[in-house]
Formats: structure tokens, C-alpha cells, sequence
């Protein structure tokens, strides 16, 4: 006859949980993993390649692969009032500067035309704020802003 195990006390059932997560984690990532099984198996070209970090740390220049990534969601300069110039014309620029501890990840740069990239930001010195719903502003250093959408409390839109 076999007998029940002895219920696991909480220290157990933590150790167990974390064990299970890092099996899972390894289940899935790597090149070897499901994710990657997938991704190879089921998608086309482009994406069916190995996976590259979004997330470099602090990197000067934007790797190829982030550059790509930025490319596909932004599509065009990102400048607040508006610029359709696309990716030819366009250069990726760290939203915190490099030199400020900018980090290199997808979440923390952005695709500007070459004209609001190096003149604007760089020559001018405004400063370009992407808000977490993804609206953005361009503050000028004298304090004009550009809005890429209205004034805080404008319903108008609505």
C-alpha cells in the first residue's frame, strides 16, 4: 500500500514554485526552446530567425536589429506636430541621451527624420518626452511645447 505524501510546508511549496518556473523559463527561451521551436517553424521571413535582445544596456550606437525593430513600429518620424519623412530619411536617437545613462532598448529610442534628429534635438536643444499611452511632446529650450495631441483636461477630442 502506498501512503500519501505529508503535505508540502511553505518553504517546500516556494523552492517547488521556483523550480517550476525556471523549467518553464528554460522550456521556452533559447534558441532550443518552444518559443524559438515555433517562431521557426510556424512564421515566415523575417521573424523566423533567431531571437536578438530588444534590450542592450547602454550601448552607443543602436544595433541593426533594434534599428529594424524601431523601423517597424515607428514607420516615420516620431516628432510630435507631425512628420511623414519614413525610415530612409530618418535616424534612431536615444530619448535619454547616451551620455545622460541612456540605455539601449526598444523602449527607450525613437525615429526621427534627420532635420528634427540632429537639428532640433541636437543643434537646438528640444527636448522630446514619450508618454506612456505613446503621446509625446517636444519642448523647446525657450519653452515652446509641441503636442502630439491637446493640452491636459482638453476633451475636444472626445
Amino acid at each position: 500500500t502506498c501512503q500519501p505524501p505529508a503535505p508540502l510546508d511553505a518553504e517546500a511549496k516556494a523552492r517547488l514554485r521556483r523550480t517550476l518556473l525556471a523549467m518553464a523559463a528554460d522550456a521556452m527561451s533559447g534558441p532550443t526552446g518552444l518559443a524559438a521551436y515555433l517562431r521557426s517553424r510556424l512564421l515566415g521571413a523575417p521573424y523566423n530567425s533567431a531571437s536578438l535582445p530588444l534590450d542592450v544596456g547602454r550601448a552607443r550606437d543602436i544595433p541593426d536589429h533594434i534599428r529594424q525593430a524601431v523601423i517597424l513600429r515607428d514607420k516615420h518620424c516620431g516628432w510630435p506636430g507631425g512628420c511623414d519623412v519614413g525610415p530612409a530619411g530618418s535616424e534612431v536617437h536615444h530619448l535619454v541621451p547616451w551620455s545622460e545613462g541612456g540605455k539601449t532598448r526598444l523602449e527607450d529610442v525613437k525615429l526621427y527624420c534627420t532635420f528634427h534628429h540632429q537639428v532640433c534635438i541636437h543643434r537646438r536643444g528640444w527636448k522630446v518626452i514619450v508618454h506612456p499611452d505613446g503621446t509625446s511632446e517636444a519642448i523647446s529650450p525657450w519653452g515652446e511645447v509641441i503636442r502630439s495631441h491637446g493640452p491636459p483636461g482638453d476633451r475636444t477630442a472626445l
